[in-house]
């Protein structure tokens, strides 16, 4: 957790350019697998304890935890590639279900 190069999961983040190599590095890949799963984690847990999205244009817990997601899936690959890793193998199913917009995946609480 202390390891700034963690933050690489992000495909946009400063420190992709700088680390070069060491992501293709086994040891270093089940790290960023490890704190993808944690972000995951994080995510089914608050929106499992958050209301329903609002209907209305106020927004409520839901829906600024689902637009975080949404944005952490538009600029990590390894995130997003876990999730549907996760969808397919039945893990998380109970919580969450995938969808596209716009050819895009988002996760809606279900």
């Amino acid at each position: 957790m202390s390891d700034p190069e963690l933050w690489c999961v992000y495909d946009d983040h400063p420190l992709v350019a700088e680390t070069g190599n060491k992501i293709d590095d086994p040891r270093f890949a089940a790290k960023l697998s490890a704190f993808s799963h944690l972000h995951l984690n994080m995510f089914e847990i608050i929106l499992n304890e958050a209301p329903n999205p609002a209907k209305s244009h106020q927004e409520n817990q839901s829906d600024i935890w689902l637009n975080y997601f949404h944005d952490t899936l538009s600029r990590s690959r390894r995130i997003e590639k876990l999730l549907k890793i996760r969808k397919v193998s039945g893990f998380g199913a109970r919580l969450f279900w995938l969808t596209t917009d716009g050819g895009r995946p988002c996760l809606t609480k279900g």
